[in-house]
């Protein structure tokens, strides 16, 4: 409710912040390699929001001009704060995804658990007679 006011009233400034979500990594075939796809998923969508954001803004043209200037301004503003959440969460920093990210590449798995890890997805099963 009262973001809902703050945003009728035309507050000037409005943060908000974002839960972290938690990923099981034992849950993952591949860990590391999975790891890395599970944090670049949070910046490809910022990247998606920012396209998209400029894609809209070509449609400008279509809306009332009393309208137009506001619809300008929150386009550009998403494009800016989605392409600095992008720069900012790919810092090559834990816990930010960046961090996650190089951690990901950087890691060698042991031998030991990759061997493991590829038998028991790959078992087969023998019957003797």
């Amino acid at each position: 409710m009262l973001l809902a006011l703050l945003l009728v009233s035309l507050a000037a400034f409005l943060f908000g912040y974002a839960k972290l979500v938690s990923v099981a990594f034992q849950n993952l075939r591949l860990p590391l390699r999975d790891m890395i796809w599970a944090a670049a998923a949070g910046p490809a969508m910022n990247i998606l929001i920012a396209v998209t954001a400029a894609l809209l803004s070509h449609l400008i043209v279509y809306v009332p001009n009393s309208a137009a200037s506001r619809i300008v301004g929150n386009l550009n503003n998403s494009i800016t704060i989605n392409v600095f959440l992008v720069v900012f969460n790919m810092l090559p920093l834990l816990p930010l995804y960046g961090g996650r990210v190089l951690l990901g590449l950087l890691t060698r798995p042991s031998p030991a658990k990759s061997a493991a890890s590829a038998d028991s997805r790959h078992r087969v099963s023998h019957c003797s007679s």
